[in-house]
């Protein structure tokens, strides 16, 4: 995977956790009391694997 590929991944996680969190702002926190944290768990696990260094 090249460089230019992992950052245009990062730059659409980091609108889906802007989405995220405006939905969190937005819907009544009953709604999102645990998908929000869901969500974002999910989205770090997936940044810390895009950027894991590479054992060579």
């Amino acid at each position: 995977m090249t460089l230019a590929l992992r950052v245009w991944i990062a730059r659409g996680l980091i609108g889906l956790a802007a989405t995220v969190v405006g939905l969190d702002w937005a819907l009544p926190s009953n709604i999102t009391l645990f998908f929000d944290e869901l969500a974002m768990f999910a989205i770090v696990c997936a940044m810390r694997w895009l950027f894991k260094p590479k054992q060579t």
